[in-house]
């Protein structure tokens, strides 16, 4: 989702600004507010409540490589499920085709929001804000009454329901994450290929810090990505009391290696353009998915 190069990691100064800034999300819950108020005063479409809810987020390119697949995989399961797609900068194609495709599946619950970018900087590369927005909108769809919020990229298949394996969870589980505690780099031991919010004041809590400690860096030049080195940030500078319900996710949520108890299978760089990860979409695509623009 990106059309300029961007750096493999942060620099000491990077990572230093980026700290910072994220502290200060915990130690002045007003710092960034205004930010994220500019960003919800700005949002267009519907916001869903009451009910589990899958979160991911596209451009163009990706809605018509990716999207139009997960919402289509979704639709062959037997359960309904809720899905809210935050697209950015779509065109009016994009739009229809979004608007075609939940006219079109009863068991397939679609919302989207418009997002046209304006806290991302100019000099960033687009992947930099758009890794970063469906994280930006969580808190927002928390407030607006969703139940819980599972948020994947949008490069997936559904190969069976997740919210089985998340009721298996520990119960004082408020927060969801995928930890790689053997990572040296600050960047690398958290992921947000699937990230998990409970609806309850812990979880509303860390979703909002989260969200304007982003809000911060991409408004800023940034030459990596920030949506996985802000939670490992957040995290250490948490109380106890929110670390010990943050979790790790259960493997079984999202594989990159087509596991058949998976209940997402993700692509992750090249592989999500590879015959194999094309092979995985259409054993999940039946019938084939036809909308027209």
């Amino acid at each position: 989702m990106q059309n300029q190069k961007t750096r493999r990691k942060h620099s000491g100064f990077s990572r230093l600004r980026i700290w910072f800034s994220t502290a200060w999300t915990v130690i002045d819950n007003s710092y960034g507010e205004d930010r994220l108020a500019d960003f919800r005063d700005r949002l267009v479409g519907t916001m869903p409540n009451g009910e589990d809810l899958i979160l991911a987020a596209c451009d163009d390119n990706y809605f018509e490589k990716f999207a139009l697949s997960l919402l289509s995989s979704m639709s062959t399961r037997l359960a309904t499920h809720a899905i809210h797609l935050h697209l950015l900068r779509p065109s009016k194609e994009t739009i229809a085709k979004a608007e075609a495709f939940r006219n079109s599946y009863a068991n397939v619950r679609l919302s989207y929001t418009i997002d046209a970018c304006e806290d991302a900087h100019k000099s960033n590369p687009n992947g930099i804000y758009y890794t970063a927005a469906r994280f930006i909108l969580a808190p927002l769809l928390l407030e607006a009454g969703v139940k819980r919020l599972f948020i994947i990229d949008v490069d997936s298949v559904m190969n069976k329901s997740p919210w089985p394996i998340i009721d298996s969870m520990p119960e004082d589980t408020s927060v969801g994450f995928v930890f790689r505690p053997e990572k040296r780099r600050a960047w690398q031991k958290v992921l947000a290929n699937a990230v998990l919010f409970e609806s309850d004041a812990v979880s509303q809590l860390f979703a909002k810090r989260f969200a304007r400690a982003l809000l911060m860096n991409v408004s800023r030049p940034q030459e990596y990505y920030v949506d996985q080195i802000i939670p490992h940030y957040l995290i250490e500078r948490s109380g106890q009391s929110t670390r010990s319900r943050i979790k790790s996710l259960p493997a079984s949520l999202n594989s990159l290696d087509y596991a058949e108890d998976a209940a997402f299978w993700t692509a992750k760089g090249v592989d999500k353009h590879s015959e194999e990860f094309a092979a995985a979409q259409r054993a999940q695509i039946a019938p084939p998915m036809q909308i027209a623009g």
